[in-house]
């Protein structure tokens, strides 16, 4: 596939709706260990309601609908999740304002948009995680 239209968007947050929502326990209990153990709440109140406002959201261009998803995410889930999942939705919407369809090169622009400002908000720099040996 060389180019990732609007719909192929739309299907891929569809598909990542359904994962966040049938694993919904599964992130709680995984963040009970290291949190508080709201992670998968926090994701299924804000992906949920995308899923809830899916007819009214803007799929005229992918910048568009991923702006609409991040609107959601920002006022709907809880915690940190909320501000980073939102704001990366956010700049990635920027990214794609006004495009129908994206080749490859412009999909990579758009996830380095996502990773951008998951960096913005959270201060995270390239290598913050790395073990040593």
């Amino acid at each position: 596939m060389d180019i990732i239209t609007v719909q192929h968007v739309v299907d891929s947050m569809s598909i990542v709706i359904d994962t966040v929502l049938e694993n919904e326990s599964y992130f709680c209990e995984l963040d009970s260990a290291a949190g508080d153990g709201d992670f998968g709440s926090s994701l299924a109140k804000g992906f949920g309601a995308i899923r809830s406002n899916w007819e009214s959201l803007n799929k005229d261009d992918i910048g568009a609908f991923v702006r609409d998803c991040s609107m959601i995410i920002i006022e709907k889930c809880g915690g940190a999740s909320g501000p980073i999942w939102g704001t990366a939705l956010m700049q990635a919407g920027r990214y794609a304002k006004g495009k129908k369809q994206m080749g490859v090169e412009e999909l990579s622009g758009f996830f380095q948009a996502m990773v951008e400002g998951v960096q913005k908000v959270g201060g995270a720099e390239l290598g913050d995680k790395q073990h040593s040996s």
